[in-house]
């Protein structure tokens, strides 16, 4: 019977080996968290020196990762590229991560093809844990678990692929691929970020999306946390609601009932920063430019130079005329000469200060750092307006238009350059394609009831102010911006030519109550008076006018025939044939918006008005009988500016 020969040193040979590979073990867990640890403390070249470290005497795939985004976080993009492709890791189906990491690192040189052929040419829905994460076994590690198990990288991709279409100035297709990532993933905030900020969706898009939002949440056991991210991105979106009263209202909206005040501590909420900048777009498009700009002040205190609130505090601090505030703001700013939102801010100081040629300057750079800023190309297109430029600045609004596909400014602002040379059907189109974007903006409805007007259509006119002023009834239920005493005004001369004069005066005082200090008011009050044959108190209010505007020769020249048949009353005609008088046009804000916010203008802002008008007076021919007797004739002019400075009126000549 043959026996078993113990070779000595065979079991002391393989206990070495098991201590070797323990040792190994050791070291590289050890190399591995002096990695992160570096990383986290932001000393990336120590980390990438200990990275490489590591590589030497581990190739798993968790080493090369790190090594990938150490030279990623140091810009070495091309070298994180090449270590990943050296590895056999650069394909989807055998490491997501460091797949994602190689198309990111094109994008970040520019190779937008290249990124892109790799992110369409691979298989759909690969998760974290379909593919090996070692170029020698196929065996899961504690990395993997520890990354996250169930985790789909898909969104990322998703969203990567978005941005390098919006790169390449495929807009439309970069916002599939974002609503596409938000369906993926609904805690996936920079793809929504990127639609609603970039103005990539109408806000008929946004609804739709949120939507389809509670389709997938009715489909599915309660998840309290998507249905409080669903509420948070419909707070967002709802720009143009009426805004709340109180913080209380605002938590009231974004924190549903039903969720447990431990979970969702009301003050949390309200108090987030997304939150509270969507309350202060809405108080800024609803005109109470004070109470935004302390709700951005509150903001930027505790999260100072917030990218997304910059543009609407820079607004409200135009529309207040604050230029030491705005010289401030800009001067710090200006430290970082990358930022957008620096170089627009000069450019609003300038504007407001009435240096429109170095607003000009400023508002372009602001376009070259970042062509995305909405309120910054639609304050470039409006200084090129204050010099009656209308060519470039339809060019300007033209550009932006392109830019901002889900923003309605650019379009309303084409349709008053087109609305001011007269080229009203042209200016109905641009003006119709702005509703189709946003529907309930009074701004807009009240553009194409001027429209409506400069047709002599004026039955229409006056449906499109009404519409506008119910709108803004919504927003304000008692109105008291000065903004919209140009509609109430509007209304008034609507009136006036449909022979309404009882309205048309009752129009008239409700917007003189709102702007007591505006000449151009005061003068329509008292042509109304005049109108119906009220000279005494037609003369009194041509006085206010004059004591506000000494040089009015319409309100001049309507006192002195006021006077004249107040000292001959057997001459008074109580009716004037020939009723043509001023229509005071407005101009949405040429200051930042919407805003812009906006839109806002900012930016916006959606748009606003501007405090300072002009009058738009027509010539009426044919009128019989004597000038003296049967009415006045009202020479021509035209708007000179439209917004931030003030436009000088014309002489007109009264017969």
């Amino acid at each position: 019977m043959n026996k078993t020969v113990k070779v000595p040193g065979t079991q002391k040979s393989k206990t070495q080996l098991s201590a070797t590979k323990m040792l190994r073990r050791k070291k590289v867990k050890h190399l591995e968290k002096l990695v992160k640890y570096y990383i986290n403390r932001l000393s990336f070249d120590s980390a990438l020196f200990w990275a490489q470290r590591l590589l030497s005497i581990d190739k798993s795939a968790e080493s090369i990762y790190l090594l990938g985004r150490c030279l990623f976080l140091k810009k070495q993009y091309r070298r994180a590229i090449n270590v990943i492709r050296e590895a056999g890791l650069d394909k989807k189906e055998i490491n997501p991560l460091c797949f994602y990491l190689v198309c990111k690192c094109l994008y970040m040189v520019g190779d937008y093809p290249e990124a892109l052929d790799l992110l369409s040419g691979e298989p759909q829905n690969v998760h974290l844990t379909d593919a090996p994460f070692s170029c020698t076994s196929r065996r899961k590690s504690k990395w993997m678990k520890k990354y996250g198990q169930k985790k789909n990288i898909e969104p990322s991709l998703t969203v990567l692929k978005a941005q390098i279409h919006e790169k390449m100035e495929n807009r439309i297709v970069a916002a599939e691929n974002y609503k596409k990532a938000l369906e993926q993933d609904i805690f996936c905030y920079e793809a929504f970020s990127a639609l609603v900020s970039h103005h990539m969706i109408s806000s008929q898009e946004e609804k739709a999306i949120i939507k389809k939002m509670d389709e997938q949440l009715a489909n599915k056991p309660i998840n309290h946390e998507k249905a409080l991210v669903r509420e948070i991105y419909q707070n967002i979106i709802d720009k143009y609601r009426a805004p709340s009263n109180n913080r209380k209202e605002i938590d009231a909206k974004i924190c549903p009932t039903s969720h447990s005040s431990k979970a969702y501590p009301s003050t949390n909420l309200c108090k987030h920063p997304y939150v509270a900048i969507a309350e202060a777009e809405r108080l800024y498009n609803a005109c109470y430019f004070a109470d935004c700009l302390s709700v951005t002040e509150e903001i930027l205190e505790n999260s100072p130079m917030h990218p997304t609130c910059l543009p609407i505090h820079i607004a409200c601090l135009f529309q207040l005329r604050l230029c030491n505030k705005l010289f401030q703001l800009g001067e710090a700013l200006i430290k970082e000469p990358k930022n957008s939102n620096a170089w627009y801010a000069v450019g609003c100081y300038y504007l407001v200060s009435g240096k429109v040629e170095l607003s000009r300057k400023y508002f372009a750079k602001a376009t070259s750092v970042d062509k995305m800023n909405a309120p910054a190309w639609i304050a470039y297109g409006h200084s090129f307006g204050f010099f009656t430029e209308h060519d470039q600045a339809m060019a300007a609004y033209f550009k932006s238009a392109q830019l901002l596909i889900g923003c309605h400014l650019p379009l309303l602002y084409l349709g008053m350059e087109c609305t001011e040379t007269n080229n009203f059907k042209l200016a109905g189109n641009y003006l119709g394609q702005a509703c189709q974007i946003v529907p309930n903006d009074p701004f807009v409805i009240h553009e194409m009831g001027i429209v409506a007007y400069q047709s002599k259509e004026y039955a229409q006119a006056e449906k499109h102010f009404d519409l506008a002023l119910a709108l803004v009834h919504e927003r304000n239920p008692v109105i008291v911006a000065e903004t919209w005493g140009v509609l109430l005004n509007n209304l008034g001369h609507t009136h006036r030519k449909l022979k309404n004069y009882d309205r048309a005066l009752e129009y008239h005082l409700k917007a003189v109550k709102i702007k007591p200090t505006c000449p151009k008011i005061r003068t329509a009050v008292g042509f109304v008076e005049a109108l119906l044959g009220r000279y005494e108190d037609a003369a009194k209010s041509f006085h206010r006018a004059l004591s506000i505007q000494s040089d009015n020769s319409f309100a001049t020249s309507m006192l002195n025939i006021c006077l004249e048949r107040l000292s001959h009353e057997d001459h008074i005609y109580h009716e004037f044939k020939n009723d043509d008088f001023v229509f005071i046009r407005p101009s949405t804000s040429h200051g930042p918006a919407e805003s812009s916010k906006s839109g806002l203008f900012w930016s916006g802002s959606p748009g606003d008005l501007s405090e300072d008008e002009s009058l738009i007076y027509q010539l009426e021919e044919g009128s019989s009988g004597s000038d003296s007797e049967n009415g006045f004739n009202i020479g021509s002019a035209s708007e000179e500016g439209s917004g931030c400075s003030d436009v000088e009126m014309q002489d007109e000549n009264v017969s």
